[in-house]
């Protein structure tokens, strides 16, 4: 784990744990970007979700612990009854649990993650949605693109979703840069991060 080259946030619902174990167990140790996952289930599994996935990665993949410091190459999954965003603390980010209401009808909520990207100036982001039941992650997806249209983002096709509804919402709204099957998301995320270098952005004062 190193200094972060960019953020990478990802929100998934009703058949997202084989799909993020198919993205997040594709990506190389050396990979510079910090990644974010909102997965909508009980609070009793996401630790051990994410320890799962951490034995079956190679980066590491943590629960989500408030205030500790974002860094390149680690895996911050939220817990299944916090909200995950993301704080600017100096020249640090960090991670930022909050315990308030339902967001989008959800607690994590993909629309909090995304939203709290929205001031990120400094670094390179991409936003993902994976397959799920209803809206979650649409509206956040594009408040962000229209604050930044840098942002890139990505939502997971039709075919290859168990229940093509956070995509298919987010595509009708407007704010996808490209809608990809499973099997290629984790290749069009690395080329996105490769093509990160290390100013990514505005730097922020």
């Amino acid at each position: 784990m190193a200094e972060v080259k960019g953020l990478i946030a990802i929100g998934a619902s009703t058949g997202g744990p084989r799909a993020l174990q198919h993205i997040l167990s594709q990506f190389p140790p050396s990979f510079p970007a910090a990644l974010f996952v909102v997965q909508h289930m009980p609070h009793t599994f996401t630790r051990p979700f994410a320890e799962r996935l951490n034995n079956l990665c190679a980066l590491q993949v943590v629960e989500a612990v408030h205030g500790e410091r974002v860094l390149g190459g680690k895996v911050y999954v939220s817990p299944g009854n916090r909200h995950l965003t993301v704080a600017q603390k100096g020249k640090d980010l960090r991670v930022a649990l909050d315990d308030g209401n339902l967001v989008s009808g959800h607690k994590p909520s993909v629309d909090q993650l995304f939203l709290s990207f929205k001031s990120v100036r400094h670094l390179p982001v991409a936003l993902v949605l994976l397959t799920g039941m209803g809206k979650d992650g649409a509206n956040g997806m594009k408040q962000v693109k229209e604050a930044n249209p840098a942002v890139v983002t990505l939502a997971q096709d039709a075919s290859s979703c168990i229940v093509f509804g956070m995509p298919k919402a987010a595509i009708e709204a407007g704010c996808v840069d490209e809608v990809l099957p499973l099997a290629s998301m984790a290749d069009k995320i690395v080329e996105i991060v490769d093509g990160w270098d290390t100013e990514g952005g505005e730097n922020l004062e």
